[in-house]
């Protein structure tokens, strides 16, 4: 019912359909699309769909297809490959800079740049890399700042504060950050070259200074919505009639990308800004047990998100009592990984199928003490989305030296 209700939404105001998790909101998409084209009577080339990853495009293609057989007139993509698609109709054919290229314009402002701050300071922030300085450069672009050094100093005193650097540190680094902020740019420009970030905000200037482009586009649809930066939801708000034709899809609560300036506030500034927004909420779970459920519903309940945003996620009726959800604290990731193999292995005693055991974590780094406590045991396993620490690159070859150094009369 909920999914059906958002589905059939009104196409004349904005929509928001808050998703919970597993609540089936790539299947809403999917049927949405459906319902405007087949019950609303509009023309797929003018429906833009965008997605944050190319995988989650993919999917939502291969979800389209049985349902659309003109499915590949839709506009299918991510918000980036939309702002680089309308440059490219103002004849903007500028390529993208590389990595190797922003590094050296970085890493030449920092050798410049780091001798200007003061012994306390440099001492303080020792830890400066290009990818830091890259990261708050980066930040500042995507928030329209000019590369005015007091202007921008005074966005990174802000900025700074905002992430509770002390006041002293915010007073050394405001200015030096807006002075390396104008050299960056500055040759960022000089390359002729843009950014990843330059997609968007540069295709968000056209269309706010009037340009042809995106005439096409008669509806947006948004998947992710709380993954969109205040720049990307302002060129998706500009491009669907200041927001008027804007479906939105996503869960403030499911927020992964605040380092590429995501926010669940932004959400909250589109409400702000479109107070007739419809907001629809998918709060069943087909995908996790009851067990799962609530304990994820307790955990989102102490966030203090906007109280537009709430919704509470409920198992879908057929979902099992499950497994008690064990909470355990160590000091050492070697510690963690060792009590995280005892109980797989005990498990797989217990008759479970190694297959069915899965072991999440955070960064491929901390792979490791979970491989060897696999090993040791004689567990088999697979690394998936990824390689096994064994097979990088920097381990061969340490383990190749390391043999050479050790094998007599080996003639290499």
């Amino acid at each position: 019912q909920q999914q059906t209700e958002a589905v059939t939404a009104p196409d004349d105001c904005p929509v928001l359909v808050l998703a919970g998790p597993g609540s089936g909101k790539t299947r809403t998409i999917a049927y949405r699309v459906c319902w405007l084209v087949h019950n609303l009577g509009y023309d797929p080339h003018s429906l833009c769909i965008t997605t944050y990853t190319r995988k989650a495009a993919g999917e939502l293609h291969d979800r389209l297809r049985p349902l659309l057989p003109n499915h590949n007139r839709l506009h299918v993509g991510t918000i980036h490959a939309l702002g680089l698609g309308l440059l490219r109709q103002t004849g903007d054919r500028r390529p993208l800079l590389t990595e190797y290229a922003l590094k050296r314009i970085v890493e030449d402002t920092l050798d410049e740049m780091m001798p200007s701050l003061s012994p306390r300071v440099r001492m303080a922030t020792q830890g400066i890399g290009w990818r830091w300085l890259w990261s708050w450069v980066e930040a500042a672009r995507a928030a329209g700042v000019i590369a005015d050094p007091v202007t921008a100093g005074l966005w990174f005193h802000h900025a700074l504060a905002a992430q509770g650097a002390g006041v002293n540190v915010v007073e050394a680094l405001r200015g030096w950050l807006g002075l390396c902020y104008q050299r960056v740019s500055g040759g960022i420009t000089l390359s002729g070259c843009r950014t990843y970030g330059d997609m968007v905000t540069d295709a968000l200037r056209l269309v706010r200074e009037g340009a042809n482009i995106g005439a096409d586009f008669q509806y947006m649809l948004v998947d992710e919505l709380q993954d969109a930066s205040e720049p990307q939801l302002l060129l998706l708000e500009s491009l669907a009639g200041n927001g008027k034709r804007l479906y939105g899809v996503g869960d403030q609560d499911q927020t992964l990308y605040a380092f590429r300036g995501a926010s669940p506030g932004a959400v909250s500034r589109f409400l702000d800004r479109h107070q007739d927004t419809l907001i629809y909420r998918l709060e069943t779970n087909y995908r996790a047990d009851r067990v799962i459920v609530e304990t994820a519903r307790e955990l989102i309940s102490h966030s203090d998100a906007d109280s537009r945003l709430q919704k509470r996620i409920a198992p879908h009726n057929d979902a099992g009592p499950g497994v008690p959800v064990t909470l355990k604290g160590f000091d050492t990731g070697e510690e963690e990984a060792d009590w995280v193999c005892d109980q797989v292995a005990g498990l797989i005693a217990d008759g479970v199928a190694p297959e069915q055991v899965f072991i999440v974590y955070r960064t491929n780094a901390q792979s490791q003490p979970f491989e060897q406590g696999l090993m040791d045991r004689g567990i088999p396993y697979t690394v998936s989305g990824g390689l096994s620490f064994w097979e990088r690159k920097p381990v061969k070859d340490l383990l190749a030296y390391y043999r050479v150094s050790n094998t007599r009369g080996l003639n290499v």
